[in-house]
């Protein structure tokens, strides 16, 4: 249950953080970078779909990796506000993978 509500978290996080971007961006006169966002969003569903109970391990590590290199990308502007959805981020994959999988077709392990 506390993966669920950190995956919610998390996908919170990083959708708030996506507003703010094109707020910030679009305040300076600029247009955001498309490819930002798009990472953000592949970043976010796995994060979604962990708080609706059904985690997909391979795309909850992905989906922390990404985070991260999106918070390295922005390290020396607003990227350290993403470092809180990359920590829930990890510690949910981690979560995941501690896990026992459960077997095809029955959905994921209440254990």
């Amino acid at each position: 249950m506390v993966a669920r509500w950190l995956a919610a978290g998390a996908a919170a996080w990083v959708a708030g953080f996506a507003v703010f971007y094109v707020v910030l961006i679009h305040n300076q006169g600029d247009s955001p970078v498309w490819w930002f966002i798009a990472v953000l969003a592949a970043a976010g569903i796995p994060l979604l779909i962990a708080a609706l109970g059904k985690p997909v391990r391979p795309a909850l590590f992905a989906a922390t990796i990404l985070l991260g290199g999106a918070a390295l990308l922005g390290l020396l502007s607003i990227g350290l506000l993403l470092v809180p959805a990359v920590a829930a981020a990890a510690a949910v994959t981690a979560m995941a993978f501690r896990q026992p999988m459960a077997p095809a077709g029955r959905g994921p392990s209440r254990a």
